[in-house]
Formats: C-alpha cells, sequence, structure tokens
C-alpha cells in the first residue's frame, strides 16, 4: 500500500514537472519570437531610413545638374547676376546637406528611430 502512494505521488511530481518544463519551453518561444519581432522592426526602420536618405540624394542630384543649367541658359539675367546666383546655390548645395545629414545620423535621432 506504502508503494503505491509512493508510486501515485512520484507520478504526480513527475508529471508536474514535465507540464512546468513544457511551460518554460513555451515561454522561451515567446520570448525569442517577441525578440526576433523588435528586429524586424528596426531593421525595416533603418532599412526605410537609408531608402528615403538614397531618394533624397536622387533628388539632390538631379537638382545639382539641372538647376544650375536652367539659371545660365534660360535666364535673361546678366552674367554678374547669374555669377551671384550660382555661388549661392552651390552655397546651398553645400551647407544643407551637411545640416541634413548631421540631423539624420546624430545620436538623438537614432535613438528615437530605433526607440532604444
Amino acid at each position: 500500500m506504502i508503494k503505491e502512494i509512493a508510486d501515485v505521488l512520484l507520478g504526480g511530481v513527475m508529471d508536474l514537472a514535465k507540464e512546468c518544463r513544457r511551460n518554460s519551453l513555451d515561454l522561451a518561444k515567446i520570448e525569442a519570437a517577441s525578440l526576433y519581432l523588435k528586429a524586424v522592426k528596426s531593421v525595416r526602420r533603418q532599412c526605410l531610413g537609408l531608402a528615403l536618405l538614397f531618394f533624397c540624394l536622387g533628388i539632390m542630384a538631379a537638382g545639382l545638374v539641372g538647376v544650375p543649367v536652367a539659371i545660365i541658359f534660360l535666364t535673361p539675367w546678366t552674367t554678374g547676376m547669374k555669377t551671384c546666383a550660382l555661388g549661392a546655390l552651390g552655397a546651398l548645395y553645400i551647407f544643407l546637406p551637411i545640416f541634413f545629414v548631421g540631423r539624420f545620423f546624430s545620436q538623438k535621432s537614432w535613438m528615437g528611430w530605433t526607440q532604444i
């Protein structure tokens, strides 16, 4: 009789241990899936930012060629006025990208984008 009680208790403890191990494995799987989704979300945001950066660089490159050509050939301004306009435009082409790239790659904006 004692042996039967011991066997029932041992069987119950073993079943409880199996259930506990199964629950911990399920919890680990859920945690791994959650981390995977966070990583995919972070990579997606960074890829969108990179695509936006390349798009802006393409638009900027088109403007870098198109606008000065239009100023030179299509405006009825004097040569001195065209030179001043192209100088101001050249300064904008140098300083605006430096400003925006500096803002884009700042620590504060990357922390906001990656939500760390």
